[in-house]
């Protein structure tokens, strides 16, 4: 038995186990501890990282049906604790296989523990009954330590007071072990048992107590469920949709929401899906790996309207799950906003008892469309001030860095302006020396003329220097200018690019005559004109198809040094309408970008291009100009001596 399993077993805390089977799980890729994770994460209401669909091919993948049986049995005994047995033992029944070959006597005794409690609530299945009396019984005897297990089999077993006796042995088993699942389970099958005899009073103080174990053993998700009121009248059902109404959390609304709908409508299965990033995701569903009819949800999302499906007076839709397990009633309703459908709530009977709209879902409907809409809303305001917040820090550097630029430009321009004067001057000195020459002895004019040489060569430095420090305050003004003042308007993304694709081109071909470029385009003819900022974006475009020709002008040379004469230079730019959204895409095969440096490319100042040559804002102001100002995004593709890709998206308005 692994250690932390064996630990479940004796009933330690849940958050320390959490963490121990964590760090089992990092040191041992072992099925058992994955499904394990999971199952603790559901007692603590924690995100699970592993779905149990994605668990269960796991399983099929690897050939191990243990794990998978493991699993089932975990699951089953979170839904006995939640007051499910029919639900608990449908799992149970198909993985008594599975159970057999891990081979593990504390699984194996739990299996058919609770397989009789499950069975208990069925008078009709006495030969089953019997048949896991006895392999528990087998079990016991080999291990007297699990006697408590027995005890409450028996008690559960029991249709009279001898039950009694049966739980008061199991407890007093237990208590000086404290074993606080086995404990709380004992109380809840007292409970069970009084309320059976309409003992409302006796029966709390075990419910009670079984909380008290719960809470005590960790178990939060077990906890809130017996913290909802008990199915059955109105005043529960009102109880729990004052519950619903105030929670606070979009999947928290959604796992209450399908509690309720289990719970209050003679409903035996049922999903809540998000419908993200153009496809279905499940929010919430029982049972966990659960099946379901994705190309019907679909269906309804296009259409969409509330159907219920039954075999006696409709067809059944083109859907695979519908043939497959032919239950008598599917239920579906899109949940809206406004007119956009975001997601499903989808409930099953195996027999015939669902309305075509249940009041009670009606609201239960609303109760999650306003839920998300808050949430929506919530996280768009977020959004706005997190935008604000960047905003106005942008603003407040914008402006520093634009004040530190001019005070230095200032200074600069004279450093610029007197260094040509300078070079004229000692070009005149020259000048003049040399009508002087045959005046001068031979040894000194060679001194001279060596000093005005060294002299011409500082102040040509100086001045190549600060026209590059020009260039690079020049920029820094340009990255931050503020376009709040720029007005967005209307923008032929197609006409636009094709001008500043021709303007590079040539400008390319005015300072390197030797130039040339294949330039493919593919623009999207149905592309209508978006809202944009024109100077801002055609700015950003020059800067990215420069970027490119700069890199097949860059693998022309690295080809010719190989001696490589077939390289041909290509440009290709491609728009296309997404829908929302507009797609353009700026293609080069020059020399790529090496995956060391493709995280900084972004970044103000750096450059891969020699000293003298680049600034290193061309970047950094095209992704501010896509990103921050329109609101879009820019990705990059990338493979050293193949190509260079930019991928751009901008939205519509």
């Amino acid at each position: 038995m692994i250690p932390s399993i064996d630990a479940y077993f004796q009933g330690h805390n849940l958050y320390l186990l959490y963490e121990r089977v964590g760090a089992e799980t990092i040191s041992n890729d072992c099925l058992l501890l994955l499904g394990f994770r999971s199952h603790l994460a559901a007692l603590l209401n924690y995100p699970t990282a592993l779905s149990a669909t994605e668990y269960y091919q796991l399983c099929q993948t690897r050939q191990q049906p243990g794990a998978w049986g493991w699993y089932q049995l975990l699951a089953a005994q979170r839904l006995y604790w939640r007051s499910r047995p029919q639900a608990a033992y449908d799992c149970l029944q198909e993985i008594k296989a599975a159970i057999i070959e891990l081979d593990e006597p504390e699984i194996t005794t739990d299996y058919h523990f609770y397989c009789l409690l499950c069975l208990a609530v069925q008078p009709d299945d006495a030969p089953l009954l019997r048949l896991h009396h006895q392999a528990l019984q087998k079990m016991v005897g080999d291990r007297p330590q699990w006697q408590y297990k027995l005890d409450l089999a028996n008690g559960a077993i029991a249709s009279d007071d001898s039950a009694l006796a049966d739980y008061d042995k199991a407890i007093a088993l237990l208590q000086p072990q404290n074993l606080n699942p086995y404990l709380a389970l004992s109380y809840q099958l007292l409970a069970q048992f009084w309320q059976k005899r309409n003992l409302p009073q006796q029966s709390a103080i075990f419910q009670q107590q079984a909380l008290q174990a719960y809470q005590d053993w960790g178990a939060v998700a077990i906890v809130k469920h017996f913290q909802l009121p008990p199915r059955g009248d109105r005043d529960s059902e009102l109880a729990a949709f004052a519950q619903l109404s105030s929670c606070q959390d979009w999947a928290e609304a959604c796992t209450l929401a399908l509690a309720l709908c289990l719970d209050f409508l003679p409903a035996q299965k049922g999903a809540i899906f998000l419908y993200q990033n153009d496809q279905w995701q499940v929010q919430t569903a029982f049972p966990e790996n659960g099946d379901w009819p994705l190309v019907w949800w679909q269906t309804l999302a296009q259409t969409p309207e509330i159907k219920l499906l039954s075999p006696v007076f409709a067809d059944w839709p083109d859907d695979p799950y519908f043939q497959q397990y032919q239950p008598q009633q599917a239920w579906g309703w899109p949940l809206r906003v406004d007119t956009e459908v975001f997601g499903m709530l989808y409930l099953e009977r195996e027999v015939m008892g669902l309305s075509s709209q249940p009041a009670l879902l009606k609201q239960v409907v609303t109760l999650l469309e306003q839920q998300y809409q808050r949430d929506r809303l919530q996280h768009q305001l977020v959004l706005v001030q997190e935008r604000a917040i960047a905003q106005e820090r942008f603003a407040s550097l914008g402006a520093l860095t634009a004040g530190i630029a001019h005070e230095i430009k200032n200074p600069l321009n004279f450093v610029n302006n007197f260094a040509e004067l300078s070079l004229e001057l000692t070009q005149e000195i020259i000048e003049e020396l040399e009508t002087q020459q045959a005046q001068i002895n031979p040894e000194t004019w060679d001194y001279l003329q060596e000093i005005f040489g060294d002299l011409n060569q500082n102040l040509r430095s100086i001045d190549r220097h600060g026209k590059r420090a020009d260039s690079i305050i020049r920029s820094m003004l340009l990255h931050s200018r503020s376009s709040k003042s720029d007005p967005c308007v209307a923008v032929d993304l197609n006409a636009l690019l094709a001008e500043y694709v021709n303007l590079a081109y040539h400008g390319m071909r005015a300072k390197d005559s030797e130039f040339n470029i294949t330039i493919e385009s593919h623009y999207d003819s149905n592309l209508k004109p978006i809202q944009a900022v024109p100077q801002n974006l055609s700015r950003a475009f020059l800067n990215l198809i420069n970027n490119a020709c700069h890199a097949t002008r860059d693998r022309v040379r690295q080809e010719a040094q190989n001696g490589n004469s077939n390289y041909r230079p290509l440009l290709t730019v491609t728009t296309q309408d997404l829908g929302k959204t507009v797609e353009i895409r700026i293609r080069d095969n020059g020399t790529g970008i090496p995956p060391h440096i493709q995280q900084r490319i972004f970044e103000p100042f750096f450059t891969t291009k020699p000293t003298g040559i680049g600034t290193g804002l061309g970047l950094s102001i095209s992704r501010d100009i896509i990103i921050k100002e329109h609101q879009g995004h820019l990705e990059i593709d990338t493979v050293v001596n193949q190509y260079t890709e930019f991928i751009l998206t901008l939205p519509k308005h």
